[in-house]
């Protein structure tokens, strides 16, 4: 009887602290990226309702980074609206830290190609005020820089992009092309 009142708190500290490793932080949420068990836990993370719009967007993010995207969509699409606009506010934000390319030459990586791809697809469970920011975010990744280099990197092509944005795009457009024809020659006479 005495082991056995020993040994219970032992066990209940261990398992509590068992617990406390395996909570959904955002360290873990990023560790779990490398791990066999990991993308199951993302997703009950993204899933959850206990989880904060944060944590969701965070668990969604790594999952697109492990090409689970489909998966995150047929999850956003069950998740009520307020609470899907709310996680795709925040994955937004997310994502375009790494979609975006900071310098006009710079070819786009497979990650930043696949970042912008997923801020394109997930505009459908956007509220509006979101997915305007999303069109803004998507336009400037390939009106930033050499768009011919940008057009065909990803699965969202930039004759997609600016088709299904529509006006908004055109206008981006227009403007960088403008900007690259008034471009004064260089020194030796040629242009850009």
């Amino acid at each position: 009887m005495k082991l056995r009142n020993l040994l219970l708190p032992s066990l209940l500290a261990a398992s509590m602290l068992v617990t406390a490793c395996e909570s959904v932080t955002h360290e873990n949420l990023d560790k779990w990226a490398n791990t066999q068990k990991g993308p199951g836990k993302l997703m009950d993370a993204l899933k959850s309702n206990e989880e904060s719009a944060e944590i969701r967007a965070h668990a969604a993010q790594v999952l697109i980074y492990l090409e689970r995207f489909a998966d995150v969509k047929e999850v956003l699409a069950e998740i009520d609206d307020d609470k899907r606009h709310k996680i795709v506010a925040e994955l937004t934000e997310r994502l375009w830290t790494i979609a975006r390319v900071n310098k006009e030459l710079d070819i786009p990586t497979r990650n930043q190609s696949n970042a912008k791809d997923a801020i394109f697809y997930t505009m459908e469970f956007a509220d509006s005020a979101t997915k305007e920011k999303m069109a803004d975010y998507v336009i400037e990744w390939f009106v930033g820089g050499l768009y011919e280099a940008r057009a065909k990197s990803g699965r969202v092509s930039g004759a997609l992009a600016i088709r299904e944005i529509g006006g908004q795009a055109g206008k981006r457009l227009l403007n960088s092309t403008k900007a690259i024809v008034n471009t004064p020659p260089d020194a030796a006479g040629k242009r850009t």
